[in-house]
């Protein structure tokens, strides 16, 4: 049963063209997980939607699932969400494997790069026991 959705602030993403654009986000208790939504301004644009689950002390990025329509590609609209969610719930953030068991989500190719992205602006480790990638951010503030 879903709780009633709290939106974030304005999410500023830079995008690879050099622009910085607007999102909304909205959060929302989907028992088990934590479902957010990332809308553009463009009507019709669809939506950007990421799954979190309680996994310890951190959240797992159950699954990022994202339109392919020019107001998120190229938009760095998944990286900048990742950051702000660990400023936001004051937690560390953890991908899937690229491991797909029955069920669950493996994680794609282009999550990969993004996760790499932030292991290259020293954002997040990769633990290669594992295959999973976890955010490094300082959240003691």
């Amino acid at each position: 049963m879903a709780t009633p959705s709290r939106s974030m602030k304005k999410l500023s993403c830079i995008g690879v063209d050099g622009e910085i654009r607007e999102y909304t986000v909205s959060i929302s208790k989907c028992l088990p997980n934590i479902c957010i939504e990332v809308e553009a301004e463009n009507v019709g644009a669809g939506k950007l939607e990421m799954a979190l689950m309680p996994e310890g002390e951190l959240l797992w990025v159950k699954y990022i699932e994202r339109p392919y329509t020019e107001p998120f590609v190229g938009r760095g609209v998944a990286e900048t969400l990742i950051i702000e969610l660990v400023m936001f719930f004051k937690k560390q953030l953890t991908s899937t494997s690229t491991y797909s068991a029955c069920g669950e989500y493996g994680r794609s190719e282009s999550a990969t790069k993004m996760w790499k992205r932030l292991v290259a602006r020293s954002l997040a480790l990769y633990d290669e026991v594992s295959d999973r990638f976890v955010t490094s951010i300082d959240i003691s503030s």
